[in-house]
C-alpha cells in the first residue's frame, strides 16, 4: 500500500485509556507482520497537555516489542487535526473505542467518525473488547463489498491483510454487487491472481446486508469496508442503531480509489 510517502508506517493515537492501550497492542502485532514502522502519537496544545503526554506516550512505549521500530510524535492540535496530517505519510492510521461504546463516547470515537472521512490513508477502528488471542488471529479477515466497491485501496488492504496473517478472506457482496456468484466477483478480479495464496469465500448478503456483516464479524479477525458508494458499509455500521454492534473485531474504513490489481 505505500504508494506515497508512507515513512510514518502505522500512525495509533495514544491517549492512555483502556482502548488506547489495546489499539497499540494491535498496530504494533500488524506493524511486525508488515514489517513497517510504528508511530505513536499523542495530540497536545498546552503545556499540561504536554507533560501528560509524555508519560503517555512513554507508558505506551514500554509495551511495544523491541523488535518493531517506534517514532513518537507530539503535534501541537486536535486529536482530528493532528492524525489527519500525519495520516499523509501513513499506511494506517489506529484509533481506540470503549468496548460497546459508540463514535462519540470517548475522546477518539469522536475522532474516528470524522476522521474516517477526512485521512489520506485507510483508517483502523478498534474497541477494547478486541483480543489477539490465537484463536482470533487464526480467523479470516471479512470484506464488505457493495455496488459500488470496485476500488482499488479495499480490494488491496482486504488481500494484504489477509496474505500478512496467512487467513482467508471472505468477501461479502450487497444484493446489488453480487450478480450471481457462480464467478469471481468483477470487484475481486486481478486480486485473486495478485494474491494467490489468499483463499477467498464469496458470500451474498440478500437480506439485511448490515446485520448480515455484523453475523460474519463473529468469526472474523478483521473486517474492512469502506466510506464510499450508496450508502457504503462503513456508513451503515457507524449509523444510528448499529454503531458499536461490532466491537470485538478491529473495523478498517478504506476510502475507495481506481482500482489497480494489475500495477
Amino acid at each position: 500500500m505505500a504508494t506515497r510517502g508512507t515513512h510514518l508506517g502505522i500512525v495509533v493515537g495514544v491517549d492512555g485509556s483502556p482502548g488506547s492501550a489495546i489499539a497499540v497492542q494491535w498496530a504494533a502485532y500488524d506493524a511486525a507482520l508488515r514489517d513497517v514502522p510504528l508511530t505513536l502519537a499523542h495530540a497536545a496544545r498546552t503545556r499540561s497537555q504536554r507533560e501528560r503526554g509524555l508519560q503517555v506516550l512513554d507508558q505506551a512505549l514500554r509495551t511495544v516489542s523491541a523488535r518493531v521500530r517506534v517514532r513518537c510524535e507530539m503535534p501541537c492540535a486536535t486529536p482530528v487535526f493532528a492524525l489527519a496530517d500525519l495520516s499523509e505519510h501513513a499506511e494506517l492510521v489506529v484509533v481506540g473505542c470503549p468496548g460497546g461504546g459508540a463514535p462519540g463516547e470517548c475522546q477518539f470515537c469522536s475522532v474516528s467518525s470524522t476522521l474516517i472521512h477526512h485521512a489520506h490513508c485507510p483508517v483502523v477502528v478498534i474497541h477494547d473488547d478486541v483480543q489477539l488471542s490465537p484463536e482470533t488471529l487464526a480467523a479470516p479477515v471479512l470484506v464488505g463489498i457493495d455496488a459500488s466497491s470496485e476500488a482499488g485501496s479495499l480490494m488491496e488492504i482486504a488481500f494484504e491483510e489477509a496474505s500478512a496473517r496467512g487467513v482467508g478472506l471472505v468477501a461479502l457482496h450487497t444484493c446489488e454487487a453480487c450478480n450471481g456468484l457462480d464467478e469471481t466477483s468483477p470487484a475481486l478480479a486481478g486480486w485473486t491472481d495478485r494474491y494467490p495464496d489468499v483463499t477467498v469465500h464469496q458470500v451474498a448478503a440478500l437480506t439485511d446486508p448490515v446485520q448480515q456483516l455484523v453475523d460474519h464479524a463473529e468469526k472474523a479477525q478483521l473486517v474492512v469496508v469502506d466510506t464510499q458508494g450508496n450508502g457504503g458499509f462503513a456508513a451503515m455500521l457507524f449509523g444510528p442503531g448499529v454503531a458499536g454492534t461490532v466491537t470485538h473485531v478491529p473495523i478498517i474504513v478504506a476510502r475507495a480509489s481506481p482500482a489497480r490489481a494489475g500495477s
